[in-house]
Formats: structure tokens, sequence, C-alpha cells
């Protein structure tokens, strides 16, 4: 091959690949979008000799079946579908970078495939259906928002979210999601913000160091983000963050949380915000320095035993807790505020209150009648000893009359054994006629006493009986 020839080839081939290697535009339409594609025909035209698009490439709300991006390799704007019903997948296999990633929405919509890419600006997926996302080689990105229940994903090499990111159900963040939600990031280590809500089962984050560092952020307009690290579930979740040891803006766990380990959180320049919805035990031992602490909900116990400064300390709990435990007493702080449910009996001591209590309502019972009793029968009695002395008196009374002598005095002296006699027969007579005269009247009036014979002293030894 001559010279002349070798030119002409090498002029060839570097034709052929600044041609393949050209910039393509897409021109925004009348209402701000750029190139809508309604077909594949139209797509492939667009990048055949394409690798860099400056603009938007926007999927038509009647496109059908598969989009795929041939040759691609980065979008300088974005890459977007809205709204689309017959959309089933998108693919972009050759795509490294671009700015903004948006699928909102489509609802035939089930995979989207993205294997080389990189680096992204905005990273956002909206679905309301089952939908699998596979980015595996991004690993950096600005804004990642990721709404919705039904999204399984793939993101196993992102390392880094600069600025804000959501991953929450199809309702928002702050609300349950209509399915269980398993969020894995296994090489993640920093994230600027991040925030995990819906039914949250299941959150890996094996490597994460850092978050809410405020410095790597930056405002772009695509939201507002608190810097640090917020997870809200209404699913049984057990928080680890094993790496974690920067903290900064607030680490908020809201929710049903289980269990809550932070083994590396020593020095904390964030609010640290629990409330817990089901019984927790929080562990935080190794954590030195903290701006606030707030604690409330279902707390069972605390562990702060590392704890040695922090500006506001407030717990609040429906169980009970030692407040005097809850944090060591030299710690430096500020404001402390600390209430906690009382305690509660235990069974057998209850049981013992109620036995006691009965006791002694039962024993005043007896007391209160017995005492009734008691005065009842004296009454009684004293009743009955007037009426007997009534009629003694009565007695004594008649017959004192009846002689006109004073029975004041009652003078003893010997009786003969013929008075005894006629004493005695007279005695007899009285009763007989006593008898006689009220045998009809037993049950009206009481039966008055014979009177009472007062034997005489007996005669002297010297004296004989008659």
């Amino acid at each position: 091959m001559n010279l002349l020839s070798t030119l002409v080839v090498v002029v060839a081939v570097g034709l052929a690949n600044l041609i393949a290697a050209q910039d393509c535009n897409a021109q925004q339409d009348e209402y701000g979008q750029g190139i809508v594609i309604y077909t594949q025909d139209q797509l492939d035209q667009l990048t055949l000799n394409c690798t860099t698009l400056y603009g938007d490439l926007v999927v038509g709300s009647n496109y059908t079946g598969s989009f795929i991006v041939h040759n691609l390799t980065n979008i300088t704007s974005s890459l977007s579908v809205q709204n689309s019903t017959g959309l089933t997948s998108l693919e972009a296999p050759d795509l490294i970078s671009l700015y903004v990633a948006g699928f909102s929405y489509a609802s035939s919509l089930r995979s989207i495939s993205l294997p080389q890419l990189q680096t992204a600006e905005v990273f956002t997926v909206k679905s309301r259906t089952p939908l699998t996302v596979s980015a595996p080689n991004l690993r950096n990105v600005s804004y990642l928002n990721l709404l919705g229940s039904g999204i399984s994903f793939d993101l196993s090499k992102l390392e880094n979210i600069t600025t804000g990111s959501s991953i929450c159900g199809e309702s928002g963040c702050d609300t349950q999601s209509s399915q269980i939600m398993k969020i894995d990031l296994p090489a993640l280590r920093q994230a600027a913000s991040l925030y995990v809500g819906g039914n949250v089962s299941s959150l890996s984050l094996p490597v994460l160091a850092s978050a809410g560092n405020i410095t790597q952020a930056t405002t772009s307009g695509y939201g507002d983000y608190d810097a640090g690290f917020t997870v809200h579930t209404t699913q049984h979740l057990n928080f680890s963050v094993p790496e974690l040891s920067y903290m900064n803006g607030s680490l908020s766990l809201r929710g049903v949380i289980d269990t809550i380990s932070a083994p590396s959180l020593v020095n904390a320049t964030a609010d640290i915000l629990i409330e817990a919805w089901t019984p927790l035990a929080v562990n935080l031992s190794s954590l030195e320095y903290a701006d606030d602490i707030t604690v409330t909900g279902e707390i069972t116990s605390t562990d702060f035993s590392s704890l040695k400064m922090v500006n506001s300390f407030s717990l609040s709990s429906s169980k009970h807790l030692n407040c005097d435990k809850v944090i060591p007493s030299n710690t430096s702080v500020i404001h402390e505020h600390c209430d906690a449910a009382p305690a509660k009996k235990s069974t057998l001591a209850r049981n013992i209150g109620i036995g006691v209590g009965v006791g002694v309502g039962a024993s005043l019972l007896l007391a209160v009648a017995g005492i009734a009793i008691y005065r009842r029968r004296h009454a009684l009695a004293k009743k009955k000893r007037k009426g007997k002395q009534a009629v003694g008196a009565g007695v004594g009374v008649g017959a004192g009359a009846s002689t006109g002598e004073d029975n004041s005095t009652l003078e003893l002296r010997p009786v003969s054994s013929g008075e005894r006699r006629e004493g005695e027969s007279q005695s007899r007579g009285s009763m007989e006629r006593g008898a006689d005269d009220s045998e009809g009247q037993q049950s009206q009036t009481a039966v008055a006493p014979a009177a009472v014979v007062v034997p005489s002293e007996p005669p002297p030894p010297y004296s004989r009986w008659g």
C-alpha cells in the first residue's frame, strides 16, 4: 500500500469516528419540552450517529412497548417519562451520565434498566404499581427520590448522596404505604440528607459513615432537604448503622422501632429525636456529645452511659422509668426534663392489698354486728330486770298497804312451830286462790310471786322445839 492509499484509509476512519461521535441537539417545542419520542424508529433515527444529546429526551404519552436508547452515553439535560399509559420498559444500555432521570407514574411501566449509568444530578422514580429499577453502577447522585412501596431497586454501588434523598411510600414519607418496603444500600457511605418512610421492614446501611454533611449540599431547585437522617416506619424495624460516626443536623427515628444500634456514634453535632410507638429500649451507649436529645413514647429503658455533654435532654415515657438513672450524674446538661408513668403494683402486692382490705372490712362488719347484738341483749336484760323489780315492788307495797305497816324496815324475829304451820297453810291457800284467779289471764298478766317467808333464827341451843 502506497502513501496515498494509507492517507485515504486514515481519513476515512477518522471521518467515521467523527460521525459516530457527533453530538445531537434536542430542540425544545412550544411547551418547553425537548424531543418527544412516539416510536422506537424515531428514537433510533435520533441516536444512530449520536453519543451526546444536548437537551431533553421525552417519552410520549401514547408511546407503547419498550423504549430502548442505543448509542447515547451522555444526556446533558433529562430523560423523562410523564404519565405514559402504554410504555412497558425503558433501557439505556450505553448511558454513563445524565443530568436528570425522571420517571413518574407510567402505569404500565414494569422495568427501568440503566446498567452503565455512573452519575446523575437527579434520579427520580415515582410509581403506584410494581416497578423494578436497576442502576447497579450508579455511584454519585445529588438528589435521589424513590416514591412508591412497589419499587424494588438495585443501587448496589451507590456511594454518595450529596444533597438530598427520600425513599418512601407512594403516599408520602409520613404515611403508611400499601406494601412492605425493604431498602438495601450496601455501598452508601455519605448522605447529606436521607429520609426513609413507609412500611419499612428492613433497612440495610452497613457502611454508612456520614449523615448530614451540609458542606456537600447545594440548592438546585429540586426541593428542600434538611441535613441529617430520618426514619419513619409503620412496620417493625431494627435500626442498625454500625459504621455511622459523623452525624450532623438531626437523627430522627419515629414509629415502630424495635431496636436501635449505633455503636460508632460518639460525637453528634445534631439533635437526636426518638418517638417510639411500641415498647423500645433506647441504646446509645457510645454517644458522648449531642446538641439536643428528645425521647418520647413507649420507652422501657435507656442507655446513655457514656454521655458527657448535651445542651438539652428531654424524656417523656408512657412506661415506668427511674428518671434519676436516665443519664449519668456527671453529664453536663443545660436543660433536663424527665417524666414517666408510675410503677405498677405487682399481682402479689395487689392481691395482698385486696385481702387485707377484705379482712379489715369483714372485721369491721363483725364488730358492728357484735356491738349491735350486745346492745340489744343488754337492753332486753335491763328491761327484764326492771320488770322483775316492778313486780317485787308491787307485792311489797300491796302488803304494806293492807296492814298499814311501814315496809321500809323488816323486823326479823323467831317464829314458833305453830306460827310456822299456820303461815305455811295460809301461804298454800293464797297460792291456790291466786292460781284460780289467774288461770285465764296467763298470756296477758304475769303471776305475782308469793310473799317470801323469812325464817326465824334458830333457837338457842338450850331451847326445845315443840
